[in-house]
């Protein structure tokens, strides 16, 4: 529906969506800019496959348990794996900010919509193939802020995402693992923005 060449800014899965509009509406999007997520290349390799299998087998697992047990007790689950696994590293301050973050977004969450996104993920791998001709026409003007510590998407899903680009910059030192968008806003967002108006 659009009716102007637009840039994509996506985290996690969000990023791999917007490599699915890309790839299928080119002459929709002007630039990407991808953080902490993957790509769905054709050849990624092995290990990045397995990855990523891995990933969607616990979507499935998660969707199972949703139907099973009260939205509540989901929620608090979602709550303890965000706290204890993406957390660890943080300071006080930034732990006390996720916190805050996780009950406002918890508060708003519904059995429904989180069926969606488990669907959403599960639905990815049929995007599977993707292949560096797909995005030569966004050459030098793709953005992926991959932050060293992280490690939802392991370093071999990291580097065929890096490889399926063309000429894209590559930014590692925004730290916060996979939550960094969050803990170190303002960092992403002047990063974002520089890279994008230098191009614009």
């Amino acid at each position: 529906q659009l009716q102007e060449k637009v840039w994509l800014v996506g985290q996690s899965l969000g990023g791999i969506v917007a490599q699915i509009i890309a790839r299928s509406y080119p002459e929709a999007v002007e630039g990407l800019v991808l953080s902490n997520t993957c790509s769905l290349a054709k050849d990624m390799g092995e290990e990045a496959y397995e990855h990523l299998l891995k990933m969607i087998e616990s979507q499935e697992k998660s969707r199972r348990l949703l139907s099973r047990i009260p939205f509540s007790l989901y929620k608090k689950m979602i709550k303890w794996a965000v706290m204890k696994k993406k957390t660890a590293d943080f300071s006080q301050s930034e732990k006390a900010l996720m916190e805050d973050l996780c009950d406002a977004m918890l508060a708003l969450l519904t059995k429904e919509y989180e069926y969606h996104m488990i669907d959403f993920l599960i639905d990815a791998q049929n995007h599977f193939g993707m292949t560096e001709d797909d995005f030569t026409f966004l050459k030098d003007k793709v953005l992926l802020i991959l932050s060293e510590d992280d490690h939802t998407f392991n370093q071999a899903c990291k580097d065929s995402l890096v490889r399926i680009m063309s000429q894209p910059t590559v930014i590692t030192n925004i730290t916060g693992g996979h939550l960094a968008l969050l803990v170190k806003l303002d960092r992403y967002a002047e990063a974002v923005e520089q890279y994008i108006l230098e191009r614009v």
